[in-house]
């Protein structure tokens, strides 16, 4: 398959966030993460640092407010 796991990384740490996303849709505001069952979640304040093709992964990063 094809999907990535998505984690948002911090000083803590990485937290994972969707194991297996199928897409991402980078609205003004947010990002909205889809499975491939469907289902999907919004994540706001957030975006896109790193994307590794080689090993399915997507790292996010939280906006400073």
């Amino acid at each position: 398959m094809c999907e990535s796991r998505v984690v948002v990384k911090s000083g803590a740490g990485e937290k994972e966030l969707v194991p297996e996303a199928a897409k991402i849709l980078i609205k003004k505001d947010s990002l909205v993460i889809t499975d491939i069952l469907g289902n999907s979640k919004v994540i706001k304040k957030s975006r896109i640092k790193e994307i590794d093709f080689l090993k399915h992964r997507v790292v996010l990063a939280k906006d400073e407010d």
